[in-house]
């Protein structure tokens, strides 16, 4: 759990973490934040997290991407792991839209949950640039929880 006093002093953000002792597996951290004190329980924020960390694990769609990329070796691999990158990023963003639903109107102090990516530049290697991504719950605590339907102005064109 990390608080950023530079973002905003009511967000908390839950990192996504490798898990130590486990090949290809990440969950976010279960570690209860002060902050929820009076607005979730120390339960149900970790059957939360629970619930958002099964809905994101990849086992079975691990094992039929060795399958099948060790027919095709070199061919498929890569886009069988840009493919499931999508499907862990999709499935992450509804199961923190759903527990968020739960919340968000709950309680005196409203929350919202949602995904940050952070995108960081990682050196280089053999010569090419090298980029990464961390993804962080983010829950927003109080008066900026609850989204606003605001519309965004249309640009002008400068070449009426």
């Amino acid at each position: 759990m990390i608080v950023d006093p530079t973002n905003n002093s009511n967000s908390i953000q839950i990192p996504f973490l490798p898990v130590q002792g486990e090949c290809c597996k990440a969950a976010f951290d279960a570690t209860y934040p002060q902050q929820l004190t009076g607005i979730i329980t120390i339960n149900e924020f970790q059957e939360s997290i629970e619930n958002i960390n099964k809905k994101v694990s990849i086992k079975r769609s691990m094992i039929i991407l060795i399958i099948i990329s060790a027919f095709t070796l070199f061919l498929c691999f890569p886009l069988g792991i840009m493919i499931l990158s999508f499907r862990r990023h999709t499935k992450m963003r509804r199961a923190i839209e759903e527990e968020s639903a739960k919340y968000s109107t709950r309680s005196s102090k409203p929350c919202r949950w949602h995904l940050d990516v952070s995108a960081y530049y990682a050196g280089m290697s053999r010569g090419r640039q090298q980029f990464g991504a961390v993804s962080c719950i983010m829950i927003d605590i109080g008066g900026s929880a609850v989204p606003t339907n605001q519309t965004a102005t249309q640009p002008q064109s400068y070449f009426n």
